[in-house]
């Protein structure tokens, strides 16, 4: 782990965001041969999660040994349809960056956790403010029709 913590291995790591986002000192967006992005149709969508798919289960093959097929193409599939849920990839992305974080900036953590907390709190009450507000449009509702 040292290796990816000296102070060359973090140089080198942002020269290559920078190289990344900014090649030749130009925005990457701003260059010509920059693509906007489409999004894909119904059928181009529908094509790519089975070639996904097939994917994922054919590369399984070195656990077959030890798990026989069965359960590694269930486990597979599994996983595949877990990729699916966007608000699960979200989840994992960020738990992988904050665990990332923590093993390159040791000293981070309680400022992590910190806002770990932050966080849930402020989601927590927006939730509650969400449900106070249904829960005031629901009394509404209702006296408006009990006067009606």
């Amino acid at each position: 782990m040292s290796r990816y913590t000296s102070e060359q291995a973090l140089i080198g790591a942002v020269n290559g965001l920078v190289d990344m986002m900014w090649p030749g000192g130009t925005l990457y967006y701003t260059l010509p041969e920059y693509k906007e992005w489409v999004e894909p149709t119904g059928e181009e969508m529908a094509e790519t999660q089975i070639k996904a798919e097939d994917l994922l289960v054919n590369a399984i093959d070195a656990y077959v040994p030890m798990l026989g097929r069965p359960y590694c193409v269930k486990g597979a599939t599994k996983f595949f349809e877990f990729l699916q849920v966007d608000a699960l990839v979200q989840h994992l992305g960020y738990s992988l960056l904050d665990q990332l974080v923590r093993q390159i900036l040791p000293g981070t953590s309680s400022g992590i956790e910190k806002l770990h907390v932050d966080l849930a709190t402020r989601i927590r009450r927006e939730q509650n403010e969400i449900k106070n507000q249904r829960f005031r449009e629901s009394l509404q509702e209702n006296s408006q029709m009990i006067d009606a």
